[in-house]
């Protein structure tokens, strides 16, 4: 029972972590000030949830596993979401959490490695909070980096069609559901050539959705600054036609 409870702890700390990163980015994206109260005990408890059906269907065939879970884990977290952050629309958050979801996939890899180097005798629930610790200070920092860069400018461009955030996030989501089946059910080597090469491919293709939206960011604001200087002349000649009078 001992050994059930500290394997569902691990789950839950694992999933919060990535939920407050989810947050996080969120929150730095939007900019939205007014949040509901205990949020962090409504994802603590969310999270608990999470662990215990993944652990509950561990023994399931691996492709229905993966299926299950990202249903059951994706649609409460979503209106979770969408009740603490009150003004933004459930298609964004979703495309949001898959971002989230996609950057802690890349490192967690590097994380676990980082604690087989510092602490390589820790292990259980010690071993999972340390890495998880680890992870979100990571992430967060990068965040918050980006934060000071145009990087957020372009992201919140996407608050303004959530329908393509949509269609965005479900392909995300198909490629990134059948990477996992396919190298649980082929190849069961995390770095083997063929399991690297297609998250290359995938991370490439968020990396062209993402230049399309910094194009259409930069079109934008040139279209804004054009516009401002078109009322700036119009102005003037007005004022000149004033003096004339």
């Amino acid at each position: 029972m001992q050994q059930v409870l500290l394997e569902i702890a691990r789950m839950t700390v694992s999933f919060m972590t990535i939920n407050m990163i989810e947050y996080q980015l969120i929150s730095y994206v939007s900019g939205e000030k007014s949040k509901r109260s205990f949020f962090i005990l409504m994802y603590l408890g969310l999270s608990t949830v999470f662990g215990g059906v993944l652990y509950l269907t561990a023994s399931w065939p691996i492709v229905v596993m993966i299926l299950f879970n990202a249903v059951v884990n994706t649609i409460p977290s979503l209106f979770l979401h969408r009740y603490i952050f009150k003004t933004i629309d459930i298609r964004v958050i979703f495309f949001f959490g898959m971002i989230s979801s996609m950057l802690c996939l890349v490192l967690s890899i590097w994380t676990l490695k980082l604690v087989n180097f510092i602490a390589p005798g820790v292990g259980g629930s010690t071993r999972s909070l340390l890495t998880n610790g680890i992870l979100f200070f990571s992430i967060s920092l990068i965040y918050y980096l980006l934060s000071k860069t145009n990087v957020y400018f372009v992201l919140r461009k996407i608050l303004e069609y959530p329908r393509m955030a949509l269609i965005i996030a479900l392909v995300m989501t198909f490629m990134n559901c059948f990477i996992e089946v396919f190298g649980y059910g082929f190849i069961g080597d995390d770095f083997s050539a063929v399991y690297i090469g297609l998250y290359t491919l995938y991370y490439c293709l968020i990396f062209v959705v993402y230049l399309f939206l910094f194009r259409e960011f930069l079109r934008d604001k040139r279209l804004k600054e054009s516009e401002a200087l078109i009322l700036q002349q119009q102005s003037y000649m007005n004022r000149l036609e004033g003096i004339q009078l």
